[in-house]
């Protein structure tokens, strides 16, 4: 072969291996460019703030020292036990529970038309002769992290359940001006059901309504009174079928515990 044909060959090969070299580096130089970009991606992800829920804002705004609850009802939440003589409320056992401040407003005998109408009141007299705090000035005496809403037992033989249900509302929404967590709760059964399929139905028309605005403690669900049989009833109950012993108010103490602890820095 000719001299001059060899030298073109030579060159010819020489060229296309300088081409493979160039497209091989400008790959690797490609794959270097997309890996730097992905972990740019990835670490401004990881760099990007996460979204906290809701309830952890509220825990992570109160420290262990700021934290103290409010549990505003009737004579539920008094605790209130054979005939009014004695007292045992659930504040107690939910402040042994959760280790923090635990207030009470508990006015027995009273409505929630009637709680709602003492909202403003600078003191409010129960049934039973206690004083209590109006609700607005007890919201002003410490600063609240948490208050949860029992009533309605007073209501639920003679008031309308659209009644009750707007009272329960409006005392939700004072609470809300002044403490960022509020929880309802539900009515819990009571004897007088067994006899009165209408009092039964409007108990059980609040509790949905309540359940379908959360957050809502269901302690009814907790505290069943016509399926238990003596000895359980007789631990709970007392014998008017409305009130609790204090193993009942203890009973409500750990539901609420239970409920407020997944929203609560404890």
């Amino acid at each position: 072969m000719p001299q001059t044909a060899l030298l073109a060959i030579a060159a010819a090969a020489a060229a296309a291996a300088a081409a493979a070299a160039a497209a091989a580096a400008a790959a690797i130089s490609r794959r270097r460019s997309r890996k730097a970009g992905e972990l740019s991606i990835n670490s401004a992800i990881e760099a990007r703030p996460k979204r906290v829920p809701p309830s952890r804002l509220i825990a992570a705004s109160c420290s262990a020292s700021m934290q103290r609850v409010l549990c505003v009802g009737d004579s539920l939440t008094d605790g209130y036990y054979d005939g009014g003589t004695k007292f045992h409320p659930y504040a107690a056992k939910l402040q042994q529970l959760l280790d923090v401040p635990v207030d009470r407003i508990g006015l027995s005998g009273w409505t929630t038309s009637e709680l709602v109408g003492g909202i403003e009141e600078e003191h409010c007299t129960d049934c039973n002769g206690k004083v209590w705090p109006g609700l607005r000035k007890q919201l002003n005496l410490h600063a609240y992290s948490h208050c949860v809403i029992m009533a309605g037992t007073n209501d639920i033989c003679d008031t309308p359940a659209l009644i009750t249900i707007a009272n329960l509302q409006q005392l939700k929404r004072v609470v809300l001006q002044y403490v960022p967590f509020a929880a309802t709760m539900t009515i819990p059964e009571i004897s007088v059901e067994q006899r009165h399929a209408s009092v039964k139905k409007r108990r059980e028309e609040i509790n949905a309504a309540l359940l379908a605005e959360p957050p809502c403690i269901d302690v009814a669900n907790h505290l069943p009174l016509a399926s238990l049989d003596a000895s359980a009833r007789d631990l709970l109950w007392q014998a008017d079928g409305l009130h609790l012993n204090p193993a009942g108010y203890d009973r409500i103490g750990e539901v609420v515990a239970a409920f407020l602890t997944q929203f609560i820095g404890v």
